[in-house]
């Protein structure tokens, strides 16, 4: 892989501050494995106060047509949020499947599985009780929301039920705040969104909402996207995120000077 300009420089600036950020580079091998590589120098420690760099593989729901067919708007958007709260919890848990400390990680964990088994709706699941229960429980939720989503947004149609699935909701700060508890570290995860292609509009909103939160104490997101590929910055309560005030910025390559000269000569 050819290397960024000054590469390690580059993960400091990224991963040393806690601020919400958009990351501008163009799309394709080069940004995914350095931002994979990233992860990896970032990993899940007990008792250290160390950032916490977690890569996510699936950030959204695709971009599909409606085919002149309406949808319930706010039930959209609440399957977006939740699938990509599960979807960042996942990939929390499989991270932490590389500590050598696995039975230690496990007793530690008993205050957040407690506190897991008490959202479930349906009492006939069984108990969380281990990492790997965790695990499966946390993939399960999120592959409901994405079957969900594809079947009323595709068809119309609403065959599926909360009380399939053993943990319907994620309260995503909590989570982390629980985890922070349990590995005994005060700094922050930091969360990568790496945009390689398009994502449905309400899951724009969704990562949106997290920048928008003041929770980079707990969670920072880190958005890698090329500079004219993120052209919605409203929440889900039609709120804008704002640079400088809600997220920084850091640029990868020339893809921004390049933009913004783009949109200088269009003027």
């Amino acid at each position: 892989m050819e290397m960024y300009n000054n590469e390690e420089y580059l993960k400091q600036q990224i991963m040393e501050s806690s601020r919400h950020q958009f990351i501008y580079g163009y799309d394709g091998k080069k940004r995914k494995n350095f931002l994979e590589n990233m992860a990896d120098d970032y990993p899940i420690v007990l008792d250290k106060n160390s950032p916490i760099a977690i890569y996510v593989h699936e950030i959204g729901f695709p971009k599909l047509s409606l085919n002149n067919r309406k949808v319930d708007q706010i039930k959209i958007n609440a399957i977006s949020r939740e699938f990509l709260n599960f979807s960042i919890a996942s990939e929390i848990v499989l991270k932490a499947n590389t500590i050598s400390a696995r039975d230690v990680l496990n007793e530690r964990m008993k205050n957040l599985t407690e506190i897991l088994n008490k959202y479930s709706l349906n009492k006939d699941f069984s108990k969380i009780v281990d990492l790997d229960d965790l695990l499966s429980v946390l993939l399960q939720s999120k592959e409901f929301y994405q079957k969900y989503y594809l079947e009323y947004y595709q068809k119309g149609i609403e065959t599926l039920s909360i009380e399939d699935i053993a943990l319907p909701f994620m309260e995503l700060d909590m989570f982390v705040t629980l985890w922070k508890k349990a590995i005994k570290n005060d700094s922050y995860f930091g969360i990568i969104m790496d945009k390689q292609s398009e994502i449905a509009f309400s899951s724009t909103q969704a990562i949106n909402s997290l920048v928008g939160g003041r929770i980079n104490k707990d969670i920072s997101m880190k958005i890698a996207v090329e500079p004219d590929k993120w052209s919605y910055y409203k929440d889900f309560n039609g709120n804008f995120i704002e640079y400088v005030h809600d997220y920084g910025t850091l640029e990868l390559d020339d893809s921004q000077k390049k933009y913004l000269k783009r949109m200088k000569e269009k003027r």
